[in-house]
């Protein structure tokens, strides 16, 4: 998991609840950082904030990846224009660990499915 934040104890927070429950995540400032770090890895599922990042880091892991989007936001509006840049789930600051897991298990569901569907051969 990677976590995208400018806010290092938010992300340290999301990190330690994370990992409690065994995910290996990694952390990074910025959406150059998120991006440089992903590279090369296996990463399940990219939590970003959307009011801090904007649309271009979801639009750069699009251009790369189909790993699961998770978008960390306060507003409506950016839940829904998350939704159209290729954010599979929002979850709105603040959240409870409860939210955090349901959330994250769905992105990793769905990511998983992805992987492990056959692709058609012509």
């Amino acid at each position: 998991m990677v976590v995208v934040d400018p806010r290092k104890p938010f992300r340290s927070g999301v990190r330690v609840m994370l990992e409690s429950l065994g995910h290996r995540v990694i952390e990074a400032l910025d959406a150059p950082g998120g991006l440089a770090m992903m590279d090369g890895e296996a990463v399940e599922v990219v939590l970003v904030d959307l009011l801090a990042q904007g649309l271009a880091v979801t639009m750069a892991i699009r251009m790369d990846s189909n790993v699961p989007i998770v978008a960390v936001t306060r507003r409506d509006l950016q839940i829904r224009r998350g939704g159209d840049q290729g954010c599979f789930l929002t979850i709105n600051a603040p959240f409870c660990l409860e939210d955090l897991v349901n959330t994250v298990a769905q992105a990793v569901a769905h990511g998983r499915a992805a992987v492990a569907r056959p692709t058609s051969q012509f």
